[in-house]
């Protein structure tokens, strides 16, 4: 059983099912049982650890109990547990307050989490892709596996592992495309193979220890050449293939008083001042243009950034979100800072459009993994699939 981290953090949140009970068990073993079409409200109470529980009604909500947390809700059937504002989970729920709100956990078997993770991984993108599908919820369950070994948390419902959203966006091809590769998953030395995935490589992927500096490299994880026999990138029919990104001077110096510190957090840095002059410079890049070492210079100092941390330091102005990539094909700064670059994502394994590119051409998804996983076996119930 997986046990997932929804991205819900909220000081009050309603729970119904549209059939059956709703099922709430406590610490100690109580139970309390819902009629189905009831509405549970959920609040954290002031002393730690504990949680208000209300009966929503027409003329308001009647409180019901005050009990410890983590509290586990479950319903019968395959309904599945609504919570608003959130969407419909399947399995069962962990409700825990911590630190003044409410956390949310989803437990849920690995098939089904499946099911709420590649349709918006992927996505259903007709039937001529349909090894693409395969080959995106082998991974995802690879991925998952590999996370769960060794690991005491849940995983967690974004793009910092898979993007999850229980029970929305169900396809019944995708569903389809998920049971006939039940069980399967890319194995490597014995376990769980670590399958990183991202949308658009621009015609090439990376190695883990370039992208990630610091990080060990892994040998199913390095640069892969993905241009057909005429050199063009499997990838090149995506809307990120090339992309352009800008920011006023106000914006970029909102956006590095921001996210700088978060470079250096020991370093108690002081960015209120003037930063001019800001420079950046690119210093040294990977085989495939991305970037290996870049400077920032601003408020007399010189920043050191080393694979794709620029992408974390030049967030997309008017919001927290990362640069596409670091494969950055020109940078010039003058009134504004205007970034031009290529592909979508951290460059690492599996290249989603070329994935979807290689399906249409006729390629299974025996292929299209050992392409971008290369030492990689597939497996099934311990043994090795040939």
């Amino acid at each position: 059983m997986l046990r997932v981290l929804l991205p819900l953090a909220a000081d009050r949140l309603s729970l119904s099912t549209a059939a059956g009970p709703l099922i709430v068990e406590t610490v100690a073993g109580g139970l309390h049982r819902l009629p189905s079409g009831a509405t549970l409200e959920a609040a954290p109470a002031h002393a730690a650890g504990l949680v208000h529980l209300f009966l929503a009604g027409a003329e308001g909500s009647s409180w019901i109990a005050e009990l410890a947390s983590p509290l586990r809700l479950r319903t019968q059937g395959e309904t599945g547990i609504a919570i608003g504002p959130g969407g419909l989970y399947p399995g069962e729920l962990e409700l825990s307050a911590v630190d003044g709100a409410l956390r949310v956990v989803n437990r849920v078997d690995l098939e089904t989490y499946l099911r709420g993770v590649v349709p918006h991984e992927l996505g259903f993108v007709g039937a001529a892709e349909s090894e693409a599908i395969k080959a995106q919820a082998i991974v995802s369950r690879s991925y998952a596996l590999r996370k769960l070994r060794g690991r005491q948390g849940p995983l967690q419902a974004t793009v910092m592992d898979q993007v999850y959203r229980g029970m929305a966006g169900r396809h019944e091809a995708v569903d389809r495309a998920i049971e006939s590769t039940r069980g399967i998953y890319l194995g490597h030395g014995g376990r769980p193979a670590l399958t990183l995935f991202h949308s658009t490589c621009a015609g090439a992927t990376d190695a883990v220890d370039v992208v990630w500096d610091g990080s060990a490299a892994i040998p199913y994880l390095q640069p892969v050449d993905d241009r057909d026999t005429a050199g063009g990138p499997f990838c090149s029919w995506s809307k990120y293939y090339e992309w352009t990104e800008s920011w006023s001077y106000a914006e970029l110096v909102a956006t590095l008083r921001r996210w700088l510190p978060a470079e250096w957090p020991d370093h108690d840095l002081d960015l209120t001042s003037d930063p001019e002059p800001i420079a950046i410079e690119i210093v040294r890049r990977s085989d495939s243009g991305r970037i290996r070492l870049a400077f920032i210079e601003a408020w007399d100092r010189r920043f050191q950034l080393r694979g794709e941390r620029l992408r974390w330091v030049l967030r997309r102005p008017g919001g927290d979100s990362l640069l596409r990539s670091s494969k950055l094909t020109e940078v010039t700064l003058s009134d504004s800072l205007v970034v031009r670059g290529q592909g979508w994502g951290h460059g690492l394994g599996m290249c989603q459009v070329g994935a979807i590119e290689r399906a249409r051409r006729g390629a299974d998804w025996r292929r299209i993994l050992a392409h971008y996983y290369p030492g990689t076996t597939p497996v099934h119930g311990g043994k090795k699939i040939r």
